[in-house]
């Protein structure tokens, strides 16, 4: 999603958004690889869960690290581009949505 156009805030670093996105598609990659040798109890599942659980960490860190330093919003407010249907936005700072 950091990467998506459109789908990002606008005031968000891209030296926190890039590597924050490559981390969590590695992450992603390796969990689901895990998942597959652990599922099927190949050599090497063991190995992967816990590779997985570093790379994930590591990316959490490395996230929270550079949202620090390059100053990333605490809260980036929903994305731009995506509204959610029956929502009316006030000229206050309140919006009411419809369940």
């Amino acid at each position: 999603m950091f990467l998506a156009k459109g789908a990002t805030y606008p005031g968000m670093p891209l030296q926190f958004a890039y590597p924050a996105a490559i981390g969590d598609l590695v992450t992603a990659v390796l969990a689901l690889v895990a998942i597959f040798a652990v599922a099927g109890n190949r050599e090497g599942g063991r190995f992967l869960v816990w590779l997985f659980n570093i790379v994930g960490t590591a990316d959490l860190l490395l996230a929270i690290t550079l949202a620090t330093i390059y100053r990333a919003p605490a809260f980036m407010a929903r994305p731009t581009g995506f509204r959610r249907s029956g929502c009316r936005h006030s000229s206050s700072a309140t919006t009411s949505c419809l369940s």
